[in-house]
């Protein structure tokens, strides 16, 4: 999965904003853009997330900076593979109402 083309423009306008001096503006789209990604794309775009939170002043950095890591905690069940070839999203832990220990039956494992 790659970060979509909206995604990217958004990342690209707030870059924009900053070349032209406009870090209010880039600030408040930036934090938007940080509430509002899905969790997996958040993650892919988090680079580049963190290198234009650091184009800005030291108030502005921190609170960003913040209100991604708390967007990433909250996402720590996901991780992100990277390749050459591509970024793909991958989730560790099977989903708990649906694992059994290997050869049980259901009726088994509510025995035991």
């Amino acid at each position: 999965m790659a970060i979509s083309a909206k995604t990217q423009q958004a990342l690209t306008e707030v870059s924009g904003l900053l070349a032209q001096y406009l870090a209010v503006k880039a600030f408040a789209q930036l934090q938007v853009l940080i509430s509002k990604l899905p969790p997996g794309e958040l993650i892919l775009a988090a680079e580049e997330v963190k290198e234009l939170i650091a184009q800005f002043h030291k108030q502005k950095k921190r609170q960003l900076t913040v209100a991604l890591e708390s967007r990433l905690q909250q996402t720590s069940s996901i991780r992100v593979t990277n390749s050459t070839q591509a970024r793909e999203i991958v989730n560790p832990e099977p989903p708990r109402e649906s694992w059994r220990p290997f050869g049980l039956s259901q009726a088994a494992t509510v025995a035991v």
